[in-house]
């Protein structure tokens, strides 16, 4: 009985907290209608819609109002009635009749509409982008125009693709994982003709098995080819022309696409002396891919470096290069069962720069300053070859087997001319890589699957590094020589087990790493006579073997999901070398949580704090010198402590891609307790540098924003951007004490982009740059720099279509004479039949021989000056078939 009258009461008591709306709907006739809708408005924002059926309502109001609000009743066949009410009191029941009167009927002559197609359509996890209504005529690559979908981010340098923030676990071909993590080699090269949608897909599975079980935090873009493009299509680019100088210039693309019942194919091959990187891998500044940022713990260490080309600016440009790329990629399906993809690759390429280096220091109140002119030329090649063996055991099992294989030479010459001395020096670094692994997936039920999986790899790095004259012995002729050959051998056993407990998703992990990293090392100087001195040996072997166990669950609350993880790992550390043995054990526990809220259907907030710790032994391994240039030598006083850190991040995202408006902003800041610092003696012949391992602190901290909006009164997209990061940090220069560093970046661009549906439309991109380096007791080093992107598109008919660029870039804003003009144009006519198309292009008209980039440390400011590609233009005929 007394649950009955407590059931009374709360309902009593809700009738009294609320208001109610009670009536019919009729016809003049008093006919109820069948189906209509109400509305109700405030200040002109509807904030309540209900469906009527059969002319009767009676609705219950949680809400409370208490300014005027709007009725509005619609029906199909009916004029729009509408009522007024000034206030809706609590506990009031309003009673309401509405009589609805027929439309008017206006017999009209027939008439066909032409609608324009919708950009973009949601079908539940996949947003469908229909690209060609995202054009604009300048793309050509199908990375051209990602960078214009709303909600995806493409990374110039790298390669790698973000979707809401996101990074892309891959980009399918009509649904297959053709590329595998390598999917920039795909984005680069495939023809925009060619594909009719990008889809992207959240809550994405490669596994089937999965779908449902594992997170669904990860993201997947698929190309959708056009109807005509599925048996075997593609295109051939053929261009040529001439530099300034005569010289033959050529850029020759062709890529052959194959779909056909259990067979897809992608092939391409490419050769071009114009600065372009067809392939997905970077020899001009050696900025890691999508795939290496994923494999870097796979990876051993050069501890001589590569000659690197920092730029700010466009590498196009700079990457004076000659390079022949080739790449066959393939998925079979052999049987119902049993599915094999081969990736294959070849690259060969010769890079050359003129690179002139000055250096001006101010150390313990003291200045001097140094110079490098270098001339290299840089010849890498590589190998390539990836297997994947997907077998479904069953129907509830999966076995999967990884296989890649690579061989990489790099040979560099270099010709130095230096304010000491001149240098003659050649490196020859060789880089090969075995991975494999095997993946077990066992589903268990519909919302349990356990995984279990070995992983083994091997990555050798023989180096060989002469210059002639000596580094230290510049009096005599003599050669030094640096010997290297460092590996690491890593083999990792997982088992994991997933679930799906009331759409709460959770994953636990138990695991063993074993990770051997033998290095060895010589430093010697050869003089007249074959006469052999020995400056420095290291004979060293680090292994690391982790026992670990992890854990995460996410608990979904309505519109939050709660994500607590951790790791536990117990760490074995030892590091033998010809003098001493060290050997550590750790026991270390790793919280982390994550916490996001979706506030509407585009846009959510996220936050997360993680605490790490780490070993970074590994890349401080050797104590004696090694020799790594002309004015360069590093050593190490190695050490087993452990880093700590904290990081904390908040990030507001909204892709509002139906108002098209982007808004996301990010809060980021990190702090590390023990780390390695630097000592450096520096002077105008040589820089010596020590790590060594002290627990002191450092911190970062960033803060981004980033907004894109169609305005329709200017019909023009308007972009936002702004970065600004603050770092601390510690060193010794020159036998001081330990020095608190204090470095300031910020970068804010502003972007307009015209959509008129007129023949001409413009884009300006404006971007400015500002560096601040200071350290206690000493001055400010700081720097700014302007760049303006101005293009003017013009497309008299849909056949023609013509782009002027113009880029005006000014590396320090001290010194606004010192700037540099590009102009560049391109011409391209499209058959009708859109089999052939031809251009004209013409790079760097004005002839500019050379660009500057300014870098600021706590104690140098360092100009890089370098030579650019020359004035050339080209002729292209492109076949797509």
């Amino acid at each position: 009985m007394s649950r009955y009258l407590i059931f009374i009461f709360l309902l009593t008591s809700f009738s009294l907290q609320s208001q109610a709306l009670k009536g019919t709907i009729k016809d003049s006739d008093g006919i109820p209608i069948r189906l209509s809708t109400l509305s109700l408005f405030q200040s002109d924002v509807q904030k309540k819609f209900f469906t009527i059926r059969d002319g009767k309502f009676n609705i219950q109001l949680k809400d409370e109002y208490i300014d005027s609000v709007k009725l509005v009743i619609k029906s199909n066949g009916y004029i729009d009635n509408s009522i007024e009410i000034s206030e809706l009191l609590k506990g009031k029941v309003y009673k309401l009749n509405f009589e609805m009167k027929k439309s008017e009927f206006i017999i009209l002559e027939e008439i066909i509409i032409k609608s324009k197609k919708k950009k973009f359509k949601v079908k539940k996890d996949t947003l469908i982008y229909n690209i060609n209504e995202y054009k604009d005529g300048t793309e050509r690559k199908l990375q051209d125009v990602l960078n214009k979908l709303p909600g995806v981010e493409v990374n110039e340098s790298s390669g790698q693709i973000k979707y809401k923030g996101k990074p892309v676990e891959t980009v399918l071909l009509e649904g297959d994982n053709l590329f595998g993590y390598n999917y920039s080699l795909g984005t680069k090269n495939i023809n925009i003709n060619m594909v009719e949608q990008i889809e992207a897909i959240e809550n994405y599975s490669e596994n089937p098995l999965l779908k449902g079980i594992e997170r669904g935090d990860k993201v997947a873009l698929n190309l959708k080819l056009k109807k005509g493009n599925i048996d075997l299509s593609g295109n051939v680019d053929l261009a040529s022309g001439l530099f300034n100088d005569g010289k033959p210039v050529f850029n020759t693309n062709s890529n052959i696409l194959g779909i056909q019942k259990g067979y897809k194919s992608f092939a391409t091959l490419s050769y071009n002396n114009i600065g372009i990187n067809h392939s997905p891998f970077n020899y001009f500044d050696f900025n890691f891919n999508a795939e290496q940022i994923r494999e870097q713990k796979f990876f051993s260490k050069k501890h001589i470096p590569e000659s690197r080309i920092p730029s700010s600016f466009d590498t196009e440009r700079v990457n004076i290069n000659n390079q022949f790329f080739t790449n066959y990629n393939a998925i079979f399906n052999i049987g119902k069962r049993l599915n094999l993809r081969t990736n294959l690759y070849l690259i060969n390429d010769r890079i050359r720069n003129n690179q002139f280096l000055s250096n001006d220091y101010v150390i313990n109140d003291v200045l001097f300053s140094t110079f490098d002119d270098n001339f290299l030329e840089k010849k890498p090649i590589q190998y390539r070859g990836d297997i994947k063996l997907t077998f479904n055991v069953s129907r509830n099992s999966l076995l999967e087997y990884d296989l890649k294989i690579r061989n990489e030479l790099i040979e560099t010459n270099n010709t130095t001319f230096s304010n000491n001395n001149n240098f003659e020096s050649n490196l020859k670094s060789e880089d090969f890589f075995f991975k494999q692994n095997l993946l077990l997936t066992k589903k268990l039920s519909s919302k349990k699957a356990l995984q279990v999986s070995a992983t083994y790899s091997t990555n050798n790095i023989p180096q060989y590094f002469k210059i002639t004259s000596s580094v230290f012995n510049s009096n005599q002729t003599s050669t030094d020589f640096q010997e290297s050959n460092q590996r690491k051998d890593y083999f990792e056993f997982n088992s994991i087990l997933l679930g799906n407990k009331d759409d709460n998703k959770y994953s636990f992990s138990i695991g063993y790493i074993n990770d051997t990293n033998p290095l060895n090392t010589r430093f010697y100087n050869r003089r007249q006579g074959n006469e052999i001195l020995i400056n420095s040996l290291n004979l060293i072997n680090f292994q690391k073997n982790i026992i670990y166990n992890r854990g995460s669950y996410d608990f979904k609350l309505k519109e939050f999901v709660i994500s607590p993880s951790y790791s536990f790992r117990v760490l074995f550390q030892k590091l033998n070398d010809e003098n001493s043995i060290n050997h550590t054990t750790n026991f270390i526990f790793e919280p982390a949580i994550n916490l996001t809220y979706k506030l509407n259907r585009s846009s959510l907030l996220r936050g997360r704090f993680g605490y790490n710790v780490q070993s970074e032994a590994e890349n401080y391994l050797f104590t004696n010198e090694i020799l790594s240039n002309n004015r360069l030598t590093v050593s190490n006083q190695p050490s087993l402590n452990l880093q700590k850190s904290q990081s904390y991040n908040l990030s507001y995202y909204n892709n509002d891609i139906y108002n098209q408006l982007q808004l996301n902003g990010t809060l980021s800041y990190r702090r590390n307790d023990g780390n390695f610092f630097s000592d450096s003696e520096i002077n105008n012949t040589v820089t010596q540098i020590q790590y060594f391992f002290l627990d002191e602190d450092s911190e970062d901290f960033s803060i981004s924003l980033d907004f894109s909006k169609f305005m329709d009164f200017i019909d023009s997209t308007v972009k936002i951007s702004s970065n600004y990061s603050i770092s601390k940090y510690r060193n010794i220069v020159n036998d001081s004490d330990l020095r608190d560093n204090l470095n300031n970046t910020l970068q804010n661009s502003f972007t307009i982009k015209t959509s008129f549906e007129s023949s001409i439309n413009f884009e300006n991109n404006l971007t400015w740059s500002l560096s601040e380096s200071k350290s206690e007791g000493s001055e400010t080093f700081s720097n700014g720099s302007l760049n303006n992107l101005f293009n003017i598109y013009f497309r008299p008919s849909k056949n023609w279509f013509l782009s002027i660029t113009s880029n005006y870039y000014l590396p320090n804003t001290s010194q606004p004479s010192n700037n540099y003009i590009f102009l560049d144009s391109h011409l391209r006519y499209k058959m009708k039949n859109k089999i052939f198309e031809m251009s004209l292009v013409a790079k760097n008209i004005l002839n500019e021989d050379n660009f500057e980039d300014i870098e600021i440390t706590d104690f140098s400011t360092n100009i890089y000056r370098s030579n650019i590609l020359p004035s050339h233009f080209l002729l292209n005929l492109t076949w797509n078939f």
